[in-house]
């Protein structure tokens, strides 16, 4: 029984957040994280809503999905969970933190205005203490609209803000002995795990940035983006208290970008959490470098001192994307890493001054690789 409603929690829903930081593309987690100094052009009004001062064409993100799971290792922990009658077929699964979602988003950007609607759901769970079994569940489940705006003070520095409305269900929660084998003995209420999460609210919450970009054809990148300032706290709408609220996030990044013909790069680095003394500095740094080849991108980079690496495909209106990267769960880098897998599927078009449809645009307002190349 207590099996069945793991697979409810993993099964019923395909998307998630991360609770500590989230709206991260895969393509961003493969070169280290780093994404606030060259957003794609669908990521813009949830990234860096500045970069909306440097568009030049009217974007349409149809489908953006990213689906994130644990690494190869958690999944083969989990992939034949048995029949669990009582406390003691938990024994096989203490100590193996599972963690799966993703997130769906639709996207329209124009010069100095962007808009995304967005969903996610995130889902991490464990067992632990063999002697008293607890039972750790973190269930987030967001949908919500971002409106945002740029303003252009001159040819290299722009600012913007972004105004987000966030319906939130959910919280974390660890049960006891007595929740657990009150679920074991029950045959047939499955809610009594998941009504402890079902906390429903409402949020809004706003984003500042500042973008300083050279106008040389290889630009530097300097910016600093606010999300959540002053944190984004949920209305309570239901449940037994409010979902939790996402915490601010003060983001120093720095890029260069190179584009020449058939090849192009472009690194960064950026420091997360500047404001967050609790977090180890190890913990805010990221960087990562991106090789662009004719339809191909391949990615590197260090995440809170870990190596990540991505690839991606793009093949004019349609782009793939995967990531695998570490995430830092402990207090200070190598406590507690986590292995993760992500991918992502993004449809998206523009249309110029004359409404022909073209290729993407790029954050620095170039064609995308694949006109680019042709």
């Amino acid at each position: 029984m207590l099996s069945s409603l793991v697979f409810l929690l993993f099964g019923q829903n395909s998307f998630a957040r991360d609770i500590f930081e989230y709206q991260r593309p895969a393509w961003a987690l493969g070169m280290g994280g780093v994404y606030t100094p060259f957003p794609r052009t669908g990521d813009i009004p949830t990234a860096n809503p500045a970069y909306l001062s440097k568009v030049k064409e009217i974007s349409l993100e149809l489908l953006n999905l990213e689906v994130k799971s644990s690494g190869l290792k958690d999944l083969e922990n989990f992939e034949d969970l048995p029949d669990i009658d009582g406390l003691e077929d938990l024994e096989t699964l203490y100590g193996k933190p599972f963690q799966t979602g993703g997130d769906g988003r639709l996207s329209i950007v124009a010069p100095n205005f962007g808009f995304s609607g967005f969903t996610n759901v995130y889902i991490r769970t464990y067992f632990s203490n063999p002697l008293v079994p607890e039972w750790y569940v973190n269930y987030l489940n967001d949908y919500g609209l971002t409106v945002a705006f740029a303003k252009e003070l001159s040819p290299e520095l722009s600012v913007g803000i972004a105004l987000k409305r966030i319906n939130r269900t959910g919280g974390d929660v660890t049960v006891g002995l007595d929740k657990i084998q009150e679920y074991i003995d029950s045959d047939d209420d499955q809610d009594i795990i998941l009504d402890l999460v079902n906390n429903k609210g409402i949020g809004y919450g706003v984003d500042l940035s500042l973008l300083n970009m050279t106008t040389d054809s290889s630009p530097t990148i300097t910016t600093l983006v606010w999300k959540d300032v002053g944190r984004t706290t949920f209305q309570k709408e239901g449940g037994l208290k409010n979902p939790p609220s996402i915490r601010d996030n003060l983001i120093l990044g720095l890029g260069y970008v190179w584009d020449g013909p058939g090849f192009g790069f472009k690194t960064g680095l950026e420091f997360r959490h500047l404001l967050t003394s609790e977090v180890q500095f190890g913990n805010k740094i990221h960087t990562g470098i991106e090789f662009s080849l004719p339809l191909i991108d391949l990615r590197a980079g260090l995440s809170q001192g870990y190596m990540t690496y991505g690839a991606g495909i793009d093949l004019w209106i349609l782009r793939v994307e995967a990531a695998q990267f570490t995430e830092e769960f402990g207090a200070y880098p190598g406590q507690t890493p986590e292995t993760r897998l992500q991918l992502s599927v993004t449809i998206d078009l523009s249309v110029d001054a004359d409404f022909n449809f073209t290729s993407k645009t790029g954050a620095n307002g170039k064609r995308a690789k694949l006109k680019q190349r042709r």
